[in-house]
Parts: C-alpha cells; structure tokens; sequence
C-alpha cells in the first residue's frame, strides 16, 4: 500500500488530534467521486480529516482522489495495489482515523454542508450518546430525489429499486435502557434504516471497540447492537445525508455477490447470513461491559430474534408463491 500526503498538517486540523475523521472507502468511485469529495470539502465545520482508501480501483479515482490531497491538506490518500474486498477497505479507514468522532462515507453519497457541524455539537454536548444520524435523503443517479410509490412508504429509482424510506432512530435507541435500545437493533431496525444509524457520525474509540465490518451482508446491525450496548443513539432532525440508490450500488446485488464483493476469497454459495448474525449479537453479548443479568436479557432478545428471521426469510417467501 501507498500513501499520498501526510495525516496532518498544521493551520486546516488541529495538531494534534482532529474533531472528526470522515472515512471514504472506494472503488471504481466514477461519475460520484468527485461530488462526494467536493461536499466534504464544504462543511461549515472545518476541522476535520479525510481518509481515502483506494481499494486497487481501475478508473479514474487515484487522479480525483490526488487532486483533493494537492489542494487541501486535510485529505489524505491510500491505496490497496489488489483488491482486499469491500470489509478490508471499510476497516482500513477505522485503522487510519486520528480524530475523536468518526463517519464512513461511501463514495457515491452526498452530506449536506451542515452535516458536521450539527452532529458533533450533540457528540459534544451528551457525552451518553455514542452515535448521532440526520434523516435520510434517497436520491437517484442524477442526485435528485426518488419517487414516492402513491399510498406506500416506499420509493423507486430509475432502474426499478424500491427502497423503504430510511427511518431515523426510534425512541428505543434513544433510550437509557441498554437492553432497549439492543432490542431497538436487533428487532426492529430494518435493512433499509441500516442507512440512517450505520452510515452515522460516532465517537472513535467506541466504534473501535467492535467488530467494524465483517465479510458478510449484516455484520453493519451486529456493529449497531455493540454500540447500542455501550451508549445511545441520538436525531438531528433535519436531511442532511443523501443515500444515492443506482444499479451499481451494494444494496442493489444479490446476497451472494454482495458477500463476495465484501471478500473476493468467498467461494460459497449461501452466504449463511442469518446464522453468521445470530452469533454475531451472541458475541456481541458475551464480549459486552454489562452485568450478567443484562447479559441474560439481551440473550433473551436474541432467542426472540431467531423465529422472526425464518418467517422473514422463508415463511412470506412461501406464501407470496
């Protein structure tokens, strides 16, 4: 691996330690590259660095990603010289971050100019808060908003995607209750909220403190439920990140070729992602800092999980056919 330019620099980040760490992982960024570079580049709140991970693209994006670093030396650029997969390269942001909070940000998506700025005054200000999301903006390839389906709460893109609109976090997550807010994760925050909480502002150390992204689909709500079981999850009420929905975009592929986006090595043919989630929260539990009444409880969630995953999985399947 390269880097190009250094971590820090005096007069654009603090010294010694940047309030936030803005984490791009990508690959092949194309057309979305640059506007994802450009709306980090005009947050109103400017002490921050950008970790770019560059995992051994083929495009353009070493020469975008470059043109960034020669410009503002708050950004940062490192590559993989062979694709590591998707997990390897999410991590790898985590590996490098200097700052005390902490926000991927994938390559294709946009945050609005306040995003920084409104999110770390509540970091700042509830020390109890481990993670603060906006509301959530779905937007298509031309960054305008998708359309609503009349009479649903789901939105399609041109291609034909729908996708439920992103719920913001429940009063569950908010919640002083640890054992509310693992059972806000565990049972109710659907694939698509995983927008609103994942890609979220959160404090360094504590995220540090999981297992970041594994190499399968999910790992991200077994990432949520550790961080649920150390502090609260909080709302700025406003739609400051846009969510890009094209063919082209993770969600988009298949279980499997997901998986094997996240590990070029996976071979398989069933991901087995319901089973590698289960005991995913089952770690996350035995590894928590919570007694062991807490841990019997949440375990208690756990076993209620494992039901609603079969009829999610298989039950509505057979009844659709």
């Amino acid at each position: 691996m390269d880097g190009i330019g250094p971590r820090l620099r005096p007069g654009r980040v603090t010294v010694d330690r940047p309030t936030v760490s803005i984490g791009i992982p990508v690959y092949n960024g194309g057309p979305f590259f640059e506007a994802c570079l450009e709306a980090v580049a005009a947050q109103t709140l400017t002490d921050f660095e950008v970790v770019i991970s560059d995992n051994a693209s083929t495009d353009g994006t070493p020469d975008v990603a470059r043109s960034f670093v020669d410009r503002d030396p708050r950004f940062r650029y490192v590559r993989f010289e062979r694709n590591r997969g998707a997990a390897a390269n999410w991590n790898r942001v985590v590996e490098l971050a200097t700052g005390r909070y902490f926000r991927w940000l994938a390559a294709d998506d946009l945050i609005a100019p306040t995003y920084l700025e409104r999110c770390v005054a509540v970091l700042d200000t509830e020390p109890d808060v481990v993670l603060v999301t906006p509301q959530v903006r779905l937007i298509d390839l031309d960054g305008k908003p998708l359309q609503r389906i009349p009479g649903t709460n789901r939105f399609v893109a041109p291609h034909g995607e729908t996708k439920t609109a992103p719920r913001a976090p429940t009063t569950g997550l908010a919640s002083r209750s640890a054992l509310r807010r693992f059972r806000s994760v565990v049972l109710y925050v659907t694939d698509s909220g995983l927008a609103a909480y994942d890609m979220s502002l959160m404090r360094l150390d504590a995220l540090r403190s999981t297992i970041l992204v594994e190499p399968y689909v999910g790992s991200e709500k077994v990432k949520l439920a550790q961080l649920s079981l150390i502090g609260r999850f909080a709302l700025v009420p406003e739609p400051l990140y846009s969510w890009r929905i094209h063919a082209g975009h993770m969600g988009a592929k298949s279980p499997a070729d997901a998986t094997r986006g996240l590990d070029p090595t996976w071979t398989g043919r069933f991901p087995l992602m319901g089973p590698r989630q289960i005991w995913g929260y089952t770690r996350a539990v035995l590894d928590a800092d919570v007694d062991p009444i807490m841990k019997l409880a949440c375990l208690g969630v756990i076993i209620e999980k494992v039901p609603r995953g079969i009829w999610s999985q298989f039950g509505r399947r057979a009844i659709r056919r």
